[in-house]
């Protein structure tokens, strides 16, 4: 089992500047965040320089902006697909 716990930097919408947060709270979770952790821990250990995440972190990014653009262009699935895969019966 892998438990993953998240933290959401941003408010629920563009308009949203989440004042409901606790003041530090936000500086908080940002301290704790998995990839810098793993960022710093790799550059102490000699296995990553700055150089070389800045590298991964924009080739991560334009993965994930290749895939929303592709997404984009894909055309709508039918709507019999509504239900497939859903449920798992077996």
């Amino acid at each position: 089992m892998i438990e993953c716990k998240t933290y959401r930097f941003r408010g629920h919408s563009r308009t949203d500047t989440a004042p409901y947060r606790k003041p530090g709270e936000l500086d908080e979770w940002r301290q704790r965040d998995p990839i810098t952790i793993l960022k710093d821990r790799m550059i102490a250990n000699g296995q990553l320089d700055e150089v070389e995440f800045a590298e991964l972190r924009q080739a991560a990014e334009t993965a994930v902006i290749d895939a929303v653009e592709w997404a984009k262009n894909e055309p709508f699935p039918p709507l019999e697909a509504l239900y497939a895969d859903v449920y798992y019966e077996g």
